[in-house]
């Protein structure tokens, strides 16, 4: 790995994703006269971790350098690292979606057709007692 490359990389890289989100909430702060904190951490449905302080949007300056820094200094290490991460990302994104869709897919549908077919049934039971003499 060469370290002199990779020190200038890191730095720019850094500098970059530090500016873009000081430049985003300078723009924000403008705008809106304040920076929004953070105060809780939503971790799912109906779950909700509340912080004992809340913390400031601010802050997302510095974890951009840190975690470009981390990125870089990760693939750098050995870039195969990123390609096998998006590649099993991939595989199972498409692979959950289609097993979920599907049968997420199947049950909406079996379930609207025994709802049409009760009411089919219903009309036509309704239609006989009306036409019985």
């Amino acid at each position: 790995m060469d370290w002199n490359r990779t020190k200038k990389l890191t730095v720019r890289w850094s500098i970059l994703s530090a500016a873009f989100f000081a430049l985003f909430w300078g723009i924000w702060y403008f705008i809106a006269g304040e920076v929004p904190e953070l105060t809780q951490i939503s971790l799912g449905e109906g779950t909700v971790y509340q912080l004992p302080f809340p913390i400031s949007r601010w802050w997302d300056i510095l974890s951009a350098l840190i975690f470009t820094n981390t990125i870089i200094f990760v693939i750098k290490k050995d870039p195969s690292i990123l390609v096998d991460g998006l590649l099993i990302s991939l595989f199972l994104g498409l692979f959950f979606g289609l097993i979920f869709g599907l049968i997420l897919g199947l049950a909406i549908s079996l379930i609207c057709s025994i709802i049409i077919i009760l009411f089919i049934g219903l009309y036509n039971l309704f239609w006989l007692f009306n036409n019985i003499k």
